[in-house]
């Protein structure tokens, strides 16, 4: 079984609208996490993804997983690690509808209510909101989003 994670960019892993990672996540602070955590796949979810696949369509971008590395603003530090283990699926949106509760999944999102909402899965928000999925504040610095991964790694084997 796979251990996935989705996730969002704006609000979620950096502050706000803006490009400036939340300072727990910076200078690869996210990736670090994600590898203690022993994460498989990492699936991004976020609108971002759905521009980079629009510009790919229409021939404005040859790299998306690059681009994808540059949005996550210094979050991820070693490109070769990223584009081994993150994806932007198909169809990105709904955000919801791409997880694969077959999995160990866990999903963060700033919006996740919204989003669990809008893909008609409030089942799955009242479920999971605090173990699987993470609303973390638009403008936290962070710390919350590395307790809670930190907290999803596996137990180790004594």
């Amino acid at each position: 079984m796979s251990r996935i994670l989705y996730f969002d960019i704006n609000g979620t892993i950096v502050l706000g609208d803006s490009n400036t990672p939340k300072p727990k996540l910076a200078h690869g602070g996210l990736e670090a996490a994600l590898k203690s955590a022993g994460v498989d796949q990492v699936v991004c979810v976020s609108s971002i993804a759905v521009f980079i696949l629009q510009a790919v369509e229409l021939g404005r971008e040859r790299d998306p997983i690059g681009a994808l590395f540059k949005a996550c603003s210094g979050t991820f530090l070693d490109v070769d690690w990223f584009r081994e283990h993150v994806i932007i699926p198909e169809k990105p949106s709904p955000r919801v509808a791409c997880i694969d509760e077959t999995q160990d999944w866990w999903y963060m999102d700033d919006a996740a209510e919204y989003y669990c909402g809008q893909a008609k899965r409030y089942d799955l928000y009242n479920a999971w909101e605090g173990s699987r999925i993470l609303v973390p504040s638009p403008l936290s610095d962070g710390s919350e989003a590395l307790k809670w991964i930190q907290n999803i790694a596996p137990a180790a084997k004594d």
